[in-house]
């Protein structure tokens, strides 16, 4: 092997022109650093290491500041959001996820000021219902929300029902039809099967 003799100052490589230089010839040559000869290539490598942790430095400091500038407007902001929920952030406050009973909701039904949203799987809905309800089966609803939000005005009075008073669908429902900006929404407290009971009686 050609012994090499390269005198390459340790602060020359921080300019980027003499750092490109260097890198080239190590790749052209195949060299490593064990390799090459003579201390004077170890010290460029040395501050070329300098180098490439001083650009991790200033890009961490960079993010950083961004990061803290971002909380800051997120702060500022009326409408920021909210890094650490408390209760007045409760998705269940009592004016917006109301429960309603089976009388209250038969009166709405009569009066056609609600929206009833069956909640169940198709197949049950299409064995029975109540009268005028709209199927959303819960378990697929989150690819339905588009058609949901075309058929259901923002401002509508919303009943939703599942199975029965164990089903806990509806309240899952309610919780992501309040964060897309509905805001009077009721549970049928005991579901289809108390609906079913009580057109019995």
């Amino acid at each position: 092997m050609i012994p090499i003799n390269l005198k390459l100052p340790a602060a020359s490589c921080r300019e980027s022109s003499k750092c490109k230089e260097l890198i080239h010839f190590i790749v052209v040559r195949s060299l490593t650093p064990q390799q090459a000869t003579g201390n004077a290539l170890a010290e460029a490598f040395s501050s070329l290491r300098l180098v490439i942790m001083d650009i991790f430095k200033q890009a961490l400091a960079v993010s950083l500041l961004a990061l803290i500038v971002g909380l800051a407007v997120n702060f500022i902001r009326s409408d920021g959001i909210s890094l650490f929920p408390s209760q007045g952030d409760d998705l269940f406050k009592k004016d917006q996820i109301k429960q309603i009973s089976i009388i209250e909701a038969q009166n709405l039904l009569k009066s056609r000021e609600a929206f009833f949203i069956d909640l169940r799987p198709t197949d049950s809905f299409n064995i029975s219902h109540i009268p005028g309800s709209l199927n959303f089966p819960a378990e697929i609803i989150y690819g339905m929300l588009a058609r949901f939000s075309q058929q259901i005005p923002i401002e509508a009075k919303i009943i939703l029902y599942g199975t029965d008073a164990e089903d806990t669908g509806p309240s899952e429902v309610a919780s992501l039809l309040h964060m897309m900006g509905y805001s009077s929404i009721y549970v049928l407290m005991e579901g289809w099967s108390g609906w079913e009971s009580k057109r019995e009686n």
